[in-house]
């Protein structure tokens, strides 16, 4: 095999070297179809992410008309508005399409800002919960980017270091949930999908089982990952099994979906 880029020899399969891939300023424009699955909402104005810059209705960041959102991050670093800061930073990725739980199956957004606002800002500490949500959102889109790099067909060497990186930073990111007792078990769960996208399948699957507690919805949002990794690891009757055990009060369209596909099968 060669390097697609620069002709240098590879090993077999693999389609480009460590040299082309560290020039990259993204990796992900190697990966077919990765789309923002909010842009079409955004043009049309729908759940826009256009924020006031002052003033604003208390401590809390609202979304409206007003200049766009790249303007916005500035001004708040700049005032150290923090309570606004940590508002703006959770209001924008959750728009971005990204949740506090994470099943993979998630596109990852591709518009430039998302990755300069994580940047920018995942350094910050505030202590409060409205910041360990929005690191709680950032960390996600490490493991989204950690799903989709794995599945690159690219030099090992650079794609473990890569791996390597963006793993750290999520388990970073998801320590600040250390002090919310519910924010804390929804990122241990966002973990071990994390730990599942890099191989570790059924070692993910006995962690989630461990938090499969109580009756409140986070624990059907974690049996529905349990559900997923059981189809993924060809265990159909018992991703069906835990399925089941949601109450159908819980309506939820992933859980819907993945119920019919099994029935199909």
């Amino acid at each position: 095999m060669a390097c697609a880029s620069c002709g240098k020899e590879t090993k077999t399969g693999v389609l480009f070297c460590a040299g082309c891939l560290s020039g990259l300023k993204d990796p992900l424009d190697l990966l077919p179809r990765l789309i923002d699955p909010t842009a079409d909402a955004r043009l049309h104005k729908v759940q826009s992410v256009s924020m006031r810059i002052f003033p604003t209705n208390g401590p809390a960041l609202s979304f409206g008309s007003g200049l766009d959102a790249p303007l916005r991050l500035p001004s708040l670093m700049e005032h150290e508005r923090i309570a606004a800061f940590a508002s703006f930073v959770d209001q924008y990725l959750a728009g971005a399409g990204i949740g506090l739980h994470l099943f993979g199956d998630e596109l990852l957004p591709r518009r430039s800002f998302v990755w300069e606002l994580i940047r920018q800002t995942e350094g910050v500490e505030i202590a409060s919960e409205e910041w360990a949500r929005a690191s709680l959102r950032m960390a996600n889109v490490h493991i989204l980017l950690v799903r989709a790099v794995s599945r690159l067909v690219v030099d090992e060497i650079w794609q473990t270091s890569f791996l390597r990186s963006h793993t750290g930073s999520a388990l970073s990111l998801c320590a600040r949930s250390k002090e919310h007792p519910t924010l804390d078990r929804i990122a241990a769960s966002n973990l071990q999908m994390m730990n599942a996208f890099l191989g570790n399948v059924e070692e993910a699957i006995m962690e989630l089982g461990k938090l499969d507690v109580g009756s409140d919805d986070d624990r059907y949002q974690i049996m529905i990952k349990k559900a997923i990794l059981l189809m993924r690891a060809g265990n159909g009757d018992l991703a069906k099994e835990a399925l089941q055990k949601i109450p159908p009060s819980f309506v939820d369209m992933r859980a819907r979906r993945l119920k019919a596909r099994l029935e199909e099968s």
